[in-house]
């Protein structure tokens, strides 16, 4: 796996090349904001990586490891939501999981990215089916 090389950035990654449009829509949708600090990582090394196989990917160096990162899986591309997997890395509950829609992503990023709410006050506003739509 290759280490990603994150810095003061939130990674989105590609996990499935199932749908390319799809994946391209989605893209779209999450940069055209530039403010948003997000980074699109689409290399073939992480194409059906697990989750414990993307946190070992994150750096160690805490300055550069973001608070969580996002996951366009099979599942992101299939659904008509289209819901990135959120994964926290955050110490307390490295691992963590819930899905959310595209368009709740720039939020979160940026305000995780400030320090203006964490990982666990996002997953605890999830719906009955696991996604992260309102907020």
């Amino acid at each position: 796996m290759i280490e990603l090389d994150v810095d003061q950035q939130i990674p989105v990654i590609l996990t499935s090349r199932q749908d390319p449009d799809a994946w391209h829509a989605l893209v779209d949708a999450l940069t055209k904001d530039d403010t948003t600090p997000i980074e699109v990582y689409e290399h073939r090394a992480y194409e059906g990586a697990g989750i414990d196989d993307l946190i070992a990917a994150m750096p160690d160096d805490p300055e550069k490891r973001p608070d969580c990162f996002f996951v366009a899986d099979s599942m992101t591309l299939t659904h008509p939501e289209h819901p990135l997997l959120a994964v926290s890395l955050d110490e307390d509950d490295e691992g963590h999981t819930f899905r959310i829609i595209p368009k709740r992503i720039p939020a979160m990023a940026s305000n995780l990215f400030i320090a203006h709410g964490d990982f666990a006050g996002y997953a605890a506003d999830i719906d009955d089916d696991g996604i992260l739509r309102r907020g």
